[in-house]
């Protein structure tokens, strides 16, 4: 056993990483129908799946546990970089784990590599094997992705000679070169913030949430992330150009990146208005070359909607949504009114703080920190949520925030690697009656607590 304390959690979390893999080799995201049911010890396990989830769990709780610990001590970055590799190894060679969703990417690929269109059309417009694999919720769902990414879908498709496993694998390598682009340009981008970049690393590349989703589930988020951590660093050391064009190719990856375009602005030009037009005529220049190379138009803008069809009281809207459709007697209408005024909502925060960062170019640690509460209000208060969505916010913050900060932000981290059976069933499904009388709760906090600090104020100004 290694006597350095560092190389014992290392090894702890890579048994935890192996249990998590070996997990799911039983109890993960396998496809539909399954080759593994007729093998004769896995095939015996796979219809037992209890084993697997508790393996799944135990590895996690151990993962998480060892970077906790491994925090306390500020490795450096090498070290966690290192680390995180060999605690990715396991995961890269094992089934995805907690979502069904890079099936869904294959088929939305399959889709494109068939010559239609999959703004219009969904998986199942195109008679395949592959649509059993994917969640029922997207089967008719056009994708809600950029033009970047389905391109990169399309080429697995073709690369794969059709097979979905070496598809499913092949986005896995898109991901992993999300997860690359985190590893380089995230350290570089917290000295540029003037934070330490150990602390960084180890939260917003190590933790056992972007391992579990980015890693083993292969989400586009990877790719989106990398590329914004990417410009996040270029825009802080002034490199206008170079800054938004990333930003242009992670929003043709997934469109909240776009987000980041204002905040570059303000890092990487002299003047914020004219850095507003430039980076936007960069960025939209980027993006129009991606599109054309795609041939698909603009047809992404209505396949925006596609993450609505996702009803779950995780959306803090949604929740609160659901709540008044059941007091009025009328679900549809309640909901989309309430995701309509989380959306505003979130938009409002998102122009107030970058409002307040506008002039401080100087001071880049706060407008990459606007940026990542911006990006963490357009989670909360997006139409659906999914534990991955919080590295959007996660990962800039980590760059910026303080110690106090950073502990809170390992918290949530922690809470969300456990809100996913291995299978991918989420636990917002079987909760949902105190999950949305969370949300209201949470809700009627927020307000009361709005009102007491309103209060205080006035009383000291008349004082």
């Amino acid at each position: 056993m290694p006597a350095d304390p560092l190389a014992r959690l290392r090894l702890a979390g890579f048994g935890g990483a192996l249990a998590l893999a070996a997990g799911a080799t039983v109890a993960g995201v396998f496809p539909r129908p399954d080759p593994a049911r007729s093998w004769p010890v896995l095939g015996a396990l796979r219809s037992h799946l209890w084993p697997g989830v508790v393996l799944a769990a135990v590895g996690m709780l151990v993962l998480v546990v060892a970077w906790w610990r491994a925090g306390r001590s500020r490795p450096p970055v090498r070290w966690s970089v290192r680390t995180t590799a060999l605690w990715a190894l396991p995961l890269l060679c094992a089934p995805p784990l907690f979502s069904r969703d890079v099936y869904a990417y294959a088929a939305q690929g399959d889709v494109f590599a068939h010559g239609l269109d999959p703004y219009t059309a969904g998986p199942a417009a195109l008679p395949s094997a592959w649509l059993g694999s994917i969640s029922p919720t997207w089967g008719d769902s056009p994708a809600p992705y950029g033009p970047l990414f389905l391109m990169l879908a399309r080429a697995a498709v073709g690369l794969s000679g059709g097979h979905l496993v070496v598809t499913v694998l092949l986005l896995r390598l898109v991901a992993l070169a999300g997860v690359l682009l985190v590893a380089v340009y995230l350290p570089r981008l917290a000295r540029g913030c003037g934070a330490d970049e150990r602390t960084a690393t180890w939260l917003g590349l190590g933790s056992p949430l972007l391992l579990a989703h980015l890693v083993s589930g292969a989400h586009n988020d990877a790719l989106m992330v990398g590329l914004l951590v990417a410009a996040l660093a270029y825009a802080v050391e002034r490199h206008g150009v170079a800054a938004a064009a990333l930003v242009a190719l992670a929003a043709a990856v997934k469109a909240p990146a776009a987000l980041a375009l204002p905040f570059v602005a303000v890092l990487a030009f002299p003047r914020v208005w004219r850095g507003l037009a430039a980076g936007g005529a960069v960025a939209a220049a980027v993006f129009a070359a991606v599109t054309a190379a795609s041939g698909l138009g603009l047809g992404w803008v209505q396949a925006l909607r596609t993450p609505g069809d996702s009803v779950q009281w995780t959306s803090l809207p949604t929740g609160l949504g659901l709540a008044a459709g059941w007091v009025l007697g009328s679900r549809e209408p309640a909901l989309t009114v309430a995701r309509t005024v989380g959306t505003l909502v979130a938009l409002a925060v998102a122009v107030a703080l970058w409002w307040r960062v506008r002039n401080r170019a100087d001071e880049p640690g706060a407008v990459v920190a606007a940026l990542g509460w911006s990006l963490g209000a357009v989670v909360l208060l997006a139409p659906a949520f999914h534990p991955w969505y919080a590295l959007w916010a996660l990962v800039p913050l980590a760059a910026t925030v303080d110690d106090r900060v950073r502990t809170r932000l390992a918290v949530a981290v922690t809470a969300l690697c456990f809100l996913v059976l291995p299978d991918g069933y989420n636990l917002a499904r079987a909760t949902v009656l105190p999950g949305i009388l969370l949300d209201v709760a949470v809700v009627a906090a927020v307000v009361v607590l709005a009102v007491v600090v309103a209060a205080r104020r006035r009383a000291r100004v008349s004082a």
